[in-house]
């Protein structure tokens, strides 16, 4: 063992026992058995202790590992003589914070002998304060640079990694100079106290009963659910280091939850397999709402926990909401009232489950119940529901939405969802037309799309109303029984309906007195909720125009679901030129003008026609177009009947029964007075383009009124029925109406002729009274014919009838000479004539 000799003394000088002249001097020897150490004095004279001599040796010793109290301790001498051994004289002074710290061999190991932390709140994004007490056995420096640190702070990122200190240690740490401070590593999950300089952690005493350091820190939780971490406890200064120690934490259960105390244990409170479901989704009906969920802690009425059922919307309650529920799990929630299986109705959304008083519902619990709602009477889709919760001022639970069936019920997709409500009705319900023309065969398509199912099974069956000719004549349809046709792209679907539900497929029932198309769903068929259907039937279309009527569609089954009537959708396009032509019913006459004129009303007189016909709907090239006018009475004409037209000499044609086609010709039928032509198919007419044909023939011979039956018929790519001409009422050659067709009149409707003597061979004077029926225009001959016998001169002077007073004689000429007639005295046929 290496001594030093305190002090300037060069002397003595100790040397091992086995060589007292040893050069290696101040040499001990350590005796480990005996735990002793022995000093022996070299040789020499001048090597020596003298009587009275202090003298003072140090060496250097490892002290133990384990913590002990200073041992009793002795000096001896032996040699020349024996000095009996001696306690050694100790100060009993503390060092570095422990007590008989200076007396040799006391020993204490540096550590925590007392620690402890724990948290205030285990809720996720809550502020925790974190509680920390220790109790060094040593004291812990700042001017030795003494640093605590303690592990397993898994708090994630905080608004600052210093945090600011509380409690009685707090100034005892410090962050670059400022105290009450410590430092935090969100990534180790570490907090850092160190000690300000010129202060110290004081030991306290191992066992001891005195106070712990206590420091606490304020902390936000993380947003996630975690398990506590081991938490240590360590220090480091210039002459020692403190090993890590684990803090002690007490086991505590807190709102249901295990280690509440353990720091950054955190627990998200919320709800968990929040379900619900309903019984009914038909609007304006009761509805049971079956509900489940589990809480992530403890809810107890005694710190007045509430769960709220929140975006109840579409729906009515009662302010006072009764509960049931075959887990038994009701008696849990009272009204405000404290009525035990009750809740509230707040703000028309929200349904408050309020804790009974001594009530709970434990961690993890299933609580289970059912209320009543009545359903809305407008469609909604399931509404975002959620679930909230509440520890009063405590905390407030995070709400999490609710878990849907999604699952159809009675054939509704997604019935079953909470609050989903389907009125009963038809989503889409249009109906349209192909052909908008009067009297023809028209093909009506209704497209239907029921927001719940139409059962066979259940009788359900469909009704269009509104199907109102304003033509009384005839029917839309041939009876009561309605064949369906398939619609374009929905093969099949006409089948699914049968006659009165039991008869043949594809038929429906037609009440014409109501108006009224009935359709059953065949026993085996059904339409689901949302899926889209159609299906067409034909009609023949009134003779009249007339706009579409209003129409509507409903439904019905034995449950009863009652589709109520809606209002059936309409394209209001335009259709073959016609605006709204197809929408259902919309009628337009085949043509847009039919308007025939003459140009001659004499009798036996050569006459023009001129038909301004225009159809409502357009021709296209290639379609065939019948033309037939009927009632000629009177007319003259050959079968072959040239015609023309204001579009062209090309415009009418007819096939011969060989199939020869000629056009500008029409066909006469003298028997029947008919005059039938064609339109050419390779003609294109469009709406409204009038076709002018004209036609000639000879008038009757005798005086006649325009034939009140003209009609004109059109059959091809336009029908048109037996239609009345329009006559235009107007005067022509001064003749009222003349321009109507076929009025003739005469020329004369006064022609009288009278004489002054009936003696033979004696002057006479013929007296020719005119009354004409038609404008008569110069140059106009009137021969008066068979004067037999008479000799008159050439030519001859008219004169004025003294009985008229007038001067029409004045009117006729022979040549420039007024007031003459030329007379031809051909015996067999006498003439007078006039101009």
């Amino acid at each position: 063992v290496g001594l030093r000799v305190l002090g300037a003394a060069t002397l003595p000088r100790f040397c091992p026992a086995s060589n007292l002249t040893a050069q290696s001097v101040d040499i001990g020897e350590w005796v480990p058995n005996t735990f002793e150490i022995s000093f022996t004095l070299c040789d020499g004279a001048a090597n020596k202790v003298a009587a009275s001599e202090r003298i003072s040796i140090s060496f250097d010793i490892t002290n133990p590992t384990d913590r002990q109290e200073p041992p009793a301790i002795s000096i001896s001498a032996s040699g020349t003589f024996l000095l009996a051994g001696t306690p050694v004289v100790v100060t009993q002074e503390s060092l570095l914070g422990v007590l008989k710290g200076k007396d040799p061999l006391k020993v204490e190991v540096p550590q925590f002998w007392r620690g402890a932390v724990e948290q205030s709140s285990p809720f996720s994004d809550a502020n925790n304060d974190i509680s920390l007490s220790f109790a060094p056995t040593v004291d812990l420096e700042g001017n030795r640079g003494a640093v605590i640190t303690m592990t397993g702070i898994n708090a994630g990122p905080q608004t600052s990694s210093t945090l600011a200190l509380n409690d009685e240690a707090a100034p005892w740490f410090c962050v670059s100079g400022e105290d009450s401070k410590a430092a935090y590593d969100h990534v180790s999950g570490t907090v850092t106290f160190t000690v300000c300089a010129g202060k110290k952690v004081a030991s306290i005493e191992f066992d001891g009963v005195g106070p712990s350091w206590k420091v606490k820190f304020t902390m936000k939780n993380p947003s996630v659910s975690q398990v506590t971490s081991e938490n240590l406890l360590s220090a480091t200064s210039a002459l020692f280091d403190v090993p890590a120690v684990a803090l002690v934490i007490i086991d505590t259960t807190v709102f249901g939850i295990d280690n509440a105390k353990n720091p950054l244990r955190v627990v998200v409170p919320t709800f968990l397999d929040f379900t619900m479901s309903q019984s009914v989704f038909y609007g304006n009906e009761n509805n049971v709402i079956s509900m489940s969920f589990r809480p992530t802690i403890e809810i107890a009425g005694v710190e007045e926990g509430a769960v709220t059922v929140k975006g109840l919307r579409g729906v009515t309650l009662n302010a006072i909401v009764n509960l049931t529920s075959a887990a038994n799990s009701t008696f849990q929630f009272c009204d405000e009232a404290g009525t035990p299986s009750m809740s509230d109705w707040k703000n028309e959304l929200e349904l408050v489950l309020t804790l009974c008083a001594g009530e709970k519902i434990a961690f993890n619990e299933t609580v289970s119940l059912m209320f009543n709602v009545l359903n809305g009477a407008i469609d909604q889709e399931s509404p975002a529901i959620f679930l909230a919760g509440s520890l009063g001022q405590i905390v407030t639970m995070r709400e999490v939405p609710v878990i849907k069936p999604n699952r159809p019920l009675l054939g509704v997709p997604n019935g079953s969802d909470p609050l989903k409500i389907v009125v009963p009705k038809f989503s889409i319900r249009s109906i349209e037309q192909s052909n908008p023309v009067a009297s023809d065969v028209n093909i009506i398509t209704v497209k239907f799309s029921p927001t719940m199912p139409l059962e066979g099974v259940k009788n359900a069956r469909m009704s269009i109303s509104g199907l109102v000719s304003q033509d009384t004549s005839k029917s839309l349809f041939k009876g009561n029984t309605v064949d369906l046709l398939q619609a374009t792209g929905f093969p099949g679907q006409h089948l699914l309906f049968c006659k009165d539900g039991t008869g043949p497929p594809a038929q429906g029932t037609w009440d014409a007195f109501s108006a009224i198309l009935t359709l059953f769903m065949c026993s085996n068929a059904q339409v689901l909720g949302g899926a889209v259907s159609s299906f067409a039937f034909q009609i023949t279309n009134p003779a009249i125009a007339m706009t579409s009527p209003s129409l509507q569609i409903g439904g019905v089954d034995d449950v009863p679901i009652v589709f109520a009537e809606q209002e059936m959708t309409k394209p209001g396009l335009v259709l073959d030129t016609v605006p709204l032509g197809s929408d259902p019913l919309m009628i337009v006459t085949g043509q847009s003008q039919l308007l025939m004129t003459q140009s001659n009303p004499v009798a036996d007189a050569v006459n023009t026609i001129v038909v301004d016909l225009a159809f409502n709907v357009p021709k296209y090239q290639g379609e065939v177009q019948y033309i037939t006018i009927s009632g000629l009475l009177g007319a003259v004409m050959d079968p072959d009947v040239p015609m023309t037209s204001t579009l062209g000499t090309n415009v009418f044609c007819r096939n011969s029964t060989e199939g020869v086609l000629t056009r500008g010709i029409g066909a006469w039928d003298a028997a029947t007075n008919r005059l039938t032509f064609e339109i050419c198919a390779d003609l294109e007419i469009e709406t409204d383009r009038s076709l002018g044909a004209l036609f000639y023939f000879r008038n009757p011979a005798v005086a006649q009124g325009s034939p009140a039956n003209i009609l004109v018929q059109g059959r091809g790519s336009v029908y048109l029925p037996n239609t009345p001409v329009i006559k235009p009422g107007t005067a022509v050659e001064g003749v009222p109406q003349g321009a109507d067709p076929l009025k003739a009149v005469y020329w004369f409707n006064t022609r009288n002729i009278g004489q002054q003597t009936p003696l033979a061979d004696k002057p006479n004077v013929i007296t020719l009274t005119l009354h004409p029926n038609v404008l008569v225009p110069a140059g106009t001959k009137v021969t008066v014919s068979g004067l037999f016998g008479a000799i008159v001169a050439n030519p001859t002077i008219l004169a004025a009838s003294p009985a008229l007073g007038n001067n029409g004689h004045l009117k006729f000429c022979v040549g420039t000479m007024p007031a003459r007639g030329a007379w031809s005295g051909s015996p067999s046929a006498p003439i007078l004539t006039g101009r």
